[in-house]
């Protein structure tokens, strides 16, 4: 059943706000952008060509790397402001480059969501191997609990870890192009996994995706970066556009009508 609303929520809906941020390594600026809101309960993607800023901007949402100026707030309170364990409550992150498993079942990789329940020293409960069990009953996983994680297959394996996100109990997901290297058939089943959890679990997704029409048919909303700046935030109705494709891409963009449901797909020219 959904989630009650997050405490920490602003009244407006928003979960993330971004204010006068930047982020410079080195003298260059890899991000800037004045404001910016997530809202929760909604599946957002981010897109934009290579070198965006997509990453970067996932990363300080999810704080694994610091702003150089500026704020991010969760709910009412900066980033700054948050428990560690507190916030690893609330947003779980999964990179685009996961780390190595050897020799780790399916069962013990989602049972490392519980991290931030228990902590390194704390009793694993049978709260704790509820959730576990939950998580991966949700994403259908369960029958391969007792697999290693690295004889899966792609699209298991990312069901795997989004499924330890799940058992983390966190109310927003934070997700670096999740579907990068799967085929099309697993890319459709892991956007179709994280569309159910946002629906039915009232979960805030954030992912970074590379395939537009993906993108435009899975995600509420569209954050579009060039160059690390903003260039738009909107409904894939809105932001499929070919004027703001175009200015997003820096190329020659066409949209059509999906010839099987509403929306459109879009093309280069």
């Amino acid at each position: 059943m959904p989630l009650k609303p997050d405490p920490e929520e602003h009244p407006d809906g928003t979960l993330f706000s971004c204010r006068n941020l930047s982020v410079k390594i080195e003298g260059k600026l890899l991000l800037s952008i004045e404001e910016l809101k997530f809202r929760s309960s909604l599946v957002t993607g981010l897109i934009g060509h290579n070198g965006s800023g997509k990453s970067t901007l996932l990363k300080l949402l999810a704080r694994q790397m610091s702003a150089s100026s500026g704020d991010v707030f969760f709910g009412d309170k900066s980033l700054q402001e948050w428990d560690r364990r507190e916030f690893a409550r609330s947003v779980a992150y999964l990179a685009q480059d996961t780390p190595p498993t050897r020799g780790l079942l399916v069962r013990e990789l989602v049972a490392l969501g519980r991290y931030p329940w228990h902590g390194a020293f704390g009793r694993y409960s049978e709260t704790d191997a509820d959730k576990t069990e939950d998580a991966m009953k949700l994403t259908d996983i369960l029958h391969l609990a007792d697999r290693l994680v690295d004889t899966l297959s792609g699209g298991e394996r990312q069901r795997a870890w989004i499924a330890m996100m799940v058992a983390q109990d966190a109310r927003c997901l934070l997700l670096d192009e999740p579907i990068s290297a799967l085929d099309i058939a697993h890319q459709v089943e892991i956007l179709d996994l994280l569309r159910n959890l946002s629906q039915t679990r009232g979960l805030t997704v954030v992912v970074v995706l590379h395939d537009l029409n993906m993108a435009a048919r899975y995600c509420d909303r569209l954050v579009a970066l060039k160059n690390g700046h903003c260039v738009a935030s909107a409904s894939p109705a809105e932001l499929m556009q070919a004027p703001v494709l175009k200015d997003v891409f820096g190329i020659s963009m066409s949209v059509v009508p999906h010839p099987a449901e509403q929306g459109v797909l879009a093309y280069v020219d």
